[in-house]
């Protein structure tokens, strides 16, 4: 049998007289890691009664948003903390780089970073 080579994602047919559809034995492309999406391209959602330390791994957080949250502590990159209840609005992006957050009894940190 012929070999039918790749047209872009279109039925293929190898040497083994296989034939691909689409993606189907083959490797989906990946993004490089200059590729940039958007403002902010990963996100650690920090739950109720967790602590999570930007550092090491984690290091680099530049914003947050806080979503239902009642006594956690945000303790940002520059020194100083904000708790976050009655201090900060849900569903606002604030961009502070962040160090550590203390979740409270509910709600959720999204730590966001670019």
């Amino acid at each position: 049998m012929p070999i039918i080579h790749d047209t872009g994602g279109q039925f293929v047919q190898n040497a083994n007289a296989r034939t691909d559809a689409g993606w189907h034995n083959r490797q989906q492309p990946q993004a490089s890691g200059s590729l940039e999406l958007g403002k902010y391209n990963k996100v650690h959602s920090v739950t109720a009664g967790q602590t999570f330390d930007a550092t090491g791994s984690n290091a680099g957080a530049a914003a947050f948003i806080v979503e239902n949250v009642m006594d956690a502590v945000i303790e940002t990159a520059g020194g100083g903390q904000i708790t976050a209840s009655g201090s900060l609005d849900q569903g606002t992006l604030y961009e502070l780089g962040v160090i550590r957050v203390v979740s409270g009894t509910s709600g959720i940190v999204h730590v966001l970073y670019k």
